[in-house]
């Protein structure tokens, strides 16, 4: 069975462009997130059973790990990203996974529907290693 948490995501600056980063914020669902399983092989959850932030944390569980399929958690950012800044999405990670484990992505797009790849795209793919069993762990990409 692989499984991991993201709780407490946010930038690192002083405009902060995620809402409701902590995730603790929601009724059935957290405000401002939504999820995405591609073939309905994981499961995703916003769940109070682990957490690093006050109440809650966002789970993709699975089985059996696929190695050509995901799932994610992601957010739209609609507002005008600070121009010639970096931007960092900065999240803490408990995980227990088998595979070739997980990848950190920030994606930009300047339409509402964009077809095929993001005009920037930003990944912690070859950079960050992040698989195995550990406890709440902080990663980052810029």
């Amino acid at each position: 069975m692989s499984s991991f948490l993201l709780s407490g995501c946010e930038k690192e600056e002083i405009v902060d462009l995620i809402s409701n980063g902590n995730v603790d914020k929601g009724l059935v669902y957290p405000y401002d997130w939504w999820s995405n399983d591609r073939d309905g092989k994981y499961k995703t959850q916003w769940t109070q059973l682990e957490y690093f932030s006050p109440k809650k944390s966002l789970s993709i569980s699975t089985d059996t790990a696929h190695y050509f399929d995901y799932a994610y958690w992601g957010q739209e950012i609609t507002d005008n990203l600070p121009h010639g800044k970096a931007v960092t999405l900065k999240v803490k990670i408990k995980a227990e996974l088998d595979g070739v484990g997980i990848v950190l992505v920030m994606r930009g797009d300047d339409t509402d529907s964009p077809p095929g790849g993001g005009q920037q795209y930003v990944s912690s793919h070859g950079k960050h290693i992040i698989r195995g069993t550990f406890d709440w762990t902080d990663y980052s990409i810029t």
